[in-house]
């Protein structure tokens, strides 16, 4: 009997180790104030965001190797043909642009670029599909959480604890945190429109009662296996 009190005890510490939320860095953690709700901000691109670029001649050819997608480096440079390195950190679509067409005027005469922007977002928590995306200026919170393969559900597959709570969706911008209602009928309409910036970072968390239900089962799924294992050790002894 000691021996599978032992068992079942030492079963216990292993399943408190491995429960969601148990391990560090489980819940997102952010140096600064928070409470307010984020305010829209008209700002320029970030490193890792993407500039898209469609460039024509003045006789409407399409300059192949100008144009195309391009990644904002750390410093906050694209590197394009013939001109090298340019400085877009914290620049608008339309900066860009003008700042691109008065560079190649010395290649081209009254060149036609079109500049747009895909900021990169982060979502995690209770999603189907987590991860960094890159998304146009008018991509709200919800179209994000669209992206990510909407909320996660007692039945969804691989998302962890299970449904998520959407009352309580953090938004961490520049420092600060929001928490964000998007149930059906709770949510604020201007919150639903509001769209994300660069560098933005939404968590999902879980339901307490789903993330208790699955803890609940993996301890009970550790033990009984721990006292499988104490009950053979019994036999063979």
């Amino acid at each position: 009997m000691h021996g599978l009190q032992r068992g079942v005890l030492a079963a216990l510490g292993v399943a408190l180790l491995v429960l969601p939320g148990s391990a560090h860095g489980q819940i997102p953690r952010w140096d600064g104030g928070g409470g307010g709700g984020a305010a829209v901000v008209d700002r320029g691109v970030k490193p890792g965001d993407q500039v898209v670029l469609d460039f024509y001649t003045a006789a409407g050819v399409v300059l192949h190797e100008v144009s195309g997608e391009r990644l904002v480096d750390a410093q906050g440079d694209l590197f394009l043909p013939y001109i090298g390195n340019v400085h877009v950190l914290d620049r608008t679509a339309e900066e860009i642009r003008n700042m691109l067409v008065k560079r190649y005027e010395s290649y081209y005469q009254a060149p036609v670029i079109d500049v747009q922007i895909k900021f990169r977002v982060n979502i995690t928590g209770a999603v189907r599909a987590p991860g960094n995306y890159l998304v146009e200026p008018t991509t709200t919170v919800v179209d994000v959480v669209s992206l990510a393969g909407g909320l996660g559900t007692s039945v969804s597959s691989g998302v962890p604890g299970g449904a998520a709570d959407a009352s309580r969706i953090h938004l961490f911008r520049d420092g600060d945190t929001s928490v964000i209602d998007l149930r059906a009928g709770s949510a604020d309409p201007q919150i639903l429109g509001m769209p994300v910036i660069s560098g933005d970072w939404i968590w999902v968390p879980a339901e307490p009662l789903s993330a208790w239900r699955e803890n609940v089962g993996l301890i009970g799924g550790v033990l009984s296996i721990a006292a499988s294992v104490v009950w053979i050790a019994t036999v063979v002894n």
